[in-house]
């Protein structure tokens, strides 16, 4: 430990008599251990060893630098000499069950401290208490834990930073999964599955720190978001250069930042996939696999910073994508959604969403049975390619946009009409297919300019079977007499 003395460990099991003799008297040794955690805790271990099949009815609050370690679980420990020691684990050990007090927080972290192995539940009967609390310290470590049916919260990171988590799984919280608020430093967590939780899967609110979810974060049928992130900060320091002349600060700015290697959510009926709220912070999403019902697949409000890069989302009866108010960057491979007013809504949000597709029909999403497959205002670029547009009232309604461009698609059963453009700076459709569009409109598309600028329209390499009388109609009407079109 940062003493550079050994590690002092106590040994503790409650399945029966100790090894030596059930009269003996509990030294804490490897054959005649204590029977309760707080007796180990007493006898001022920096290590305290849970004996495989042990169950413990007590909460614990560890000391600066303690661990909480059960017989059979892989657990790292810090050493002066050799780094971060990890140790393997024995997966056919006994599982080492701690169940809270009355109402009471199960395992409370310090400074310095780590469990490893534990399966925590409330006590019968409780109504309150999180199961696992983070408040306020500095350097902890949870690996290997099993958290069920917490009477508020699973997991809570309040205003504490340098934590590792991993391998952490969070059954039926009667509250949030995790909650991590206020954390202004570093947090990691590895490979969480959060579950039928009553709130949030995950929610993240407030501070500028970093938050890093590594391997997959599993979202299944929690009853809130199953991703909720929101009021992540940015701050800019000031440094004066030790004068008294303002033109010479140095400013530098600090955001919140948000990292998702792998997400994968199962949202439950009427609930939001992701759902980002006032960040000003960065979001990023390296890959995900999100599937909404009666809820929205990933909704932005007014959040300045959202990167998704890869994956595959899709809803049914909601928007698989809802951003406003935002600065985005949102390329997943595929986007679907199946109902529901919208497939995509885009309004007054700068950059980019685009369903980059891959090499095989349709591997760009498929958006059917909407009232509007894809709808823009006042905002960046949107695009599609390899997508299919089946059975939906009109493909595309675009105001005033940077670009609209949709390549190598599908476009089937419409029955009002196929685009409606308006003001769009690039507007392009490029080797689509057109087919059995009963429209009722007399223009399949409709490409007009009434403001000022300029505007360009490619409409190349198409197949159109069965168009009303005019596919496409380029126009521009009062107020764009000096437009450039």
């Amino acid at each position: 430990p940062l003493t550079d003395n050994a590690y002092v460990v106590q040994n503790v099991q409650n399945t029966g008599a100790t090894v030596l003799s059930a009269l003996a008297t509990e030294d804490g040794s490897t054959g005649n251990p204590f029977d309760t955690i707080a007796e180990a805790q007493g006898a001022g271990g920096d290590i305290i060893y849970l004996h495989e099949g042990s169950s413990f009815n007590e909460s614990i609050v560890l000391q600066d630098g303690q661990m909480l370690f059960a017989e059979g679980s892989g657990f790292s420990i810090d050493t002066s000499n050799f780094g971060v020691v990890t140790m393997e684990g024995d997966s056919s050990a006994a599982p080492v069950t701690i169940h809270s007090d009355m109402n009471s927080p199960a395992i409370t972290l310090a400074d310095n401290s780590s469990i490893a192995g534990l399966t925590i539940n409330p006590a019968a009967g409780s109504t309150s208490g999180d199961l696992i609390v983070a408040n306020g310290i500095n350097n902890f470590r949870v690996e290997n834990a099993i958290l069920n049916d917490a009477a508020e919260n699973g997991l809570v990171i309040d205003a504490s930073t340098n934590g590792y988590f991993n391998n952490v799984t969070i059954n039926n919280s009667q509250g949030d999964g995790v909650q991590i608020l206020n954390h202004d430093g570093y947090v990691r967590l590895d490979n969480v599955t959060v579950e039928n939780a009553g709130g949030n899967g995950v929610q993240i609110t407030g501070g500028h720190g970093e938050t890093a979810f590594g391997g997959d974060l599993t979202l299944i049928n929690n009853q809130g978001s199953g991703l909720l992130v929101e009021d992540y900060e940015l701050i800019t320091t000031v440094d004066d250069q030790g004068t008294t002349d303002t033109s010479d600060d140095v400013e530098q700015d600090i955001y919140g930042y948000v990292a998702i290697e792998n997400l994968i959510l199962e949202g439950a009926t009427g609930q939001k996939g992701v759902e980002l709220v006032d960040n000003e912070g960065l979001i990023d999403i390296f890959n995900m696999d999100v599937k909404t019902t009666d809820g929205t697949g990933i909704e932005a409000r007014n959040s300045d910073f959202v990167r998704i890069r890869d994956g595959h989302v899709s809803s049914v009866n909601a928007p698989a994508i809802d951003v406003e108010d935002s600065a985005v960057d949102i390329r997943p491979e595929s986007i679907s959604a199946d109902g529901g007013m919208y497939g995509i809504r885009m309004v007054s949000t700068t950059g980019t969403v685009l369903a980059k597709g891959g090499t095989e029909e349709d591997s760009g999403g498929t958006i059917k049975n909407t009232d509007t497959a894809i709808f823009v205002q006042d905002s960046g670029s949107v695009g599609f390619q390899m997508g299919n547009f089946v059975d939906n009232d009109q493909v595309a309604v675009i105001q005033n946009a940077d670009v609209m461009d949709i390549i190598s698609s599908k476009f089937t059963g419409t029955t009002n009409t196929i685009v409606q453009a308006e003001n769009v700076k690039l507007f392009a459709l490029t080797n689509n297919l057109f087919e059995d569009n009963s429209m009722t409109m007399g223009t399949a598309v409709n490409y007009t300019v009434d403001e000022t600028g300029g505007y360009v329209a490619r409409i190349v390499r198409n197949t159109v079977v069965d168009s009303p009388k005019h596919f496409f109609n380029a126009q521009t009407l009062p107020g764009g007499e000096s437009a450039s079109l």
